[in-house]
């Protein structure tokens, strides 16, 4: 960006609401309480629309349809797949 401009650059980090998103330290109480296995394989979807630590590149594959066609793929290998 400085290279297309003069003015000064101020950077915003996303803002995350603390309250709702926050770290979880103790993960074997979480399975406990949601009565998770110890042995599930948990899978989640979390977006990012870069790949790896590269924030400026647009992932080359990216949405459900890729999600679901992985999920298929894992079901197939763990018997304790849990997404």
């Amino acid at each position: 960006m400085s290279k297309l401009t003069e003015k000064e650059i101020v950077y915003i980090p996303f803002w995350v609401n603390q309250n709702i998103w926050f770290e979880i330290e103790n993960k074997t109480n979480l399975r406990k309480n949601l009565d998770i296995k110890k042995d599930s394989f948990l899978v989640g979807s979390f977006q990012r629309d870069t790949e790896g630590s590269d924030l400026i590149s647009p992932k080359m594959i990216k949405g459900p349809d890729r999600f679901v066609e992985i999920v298929k793929y894992l079901n197939d290998i763990e018997n304790n797949l849990i997404v």
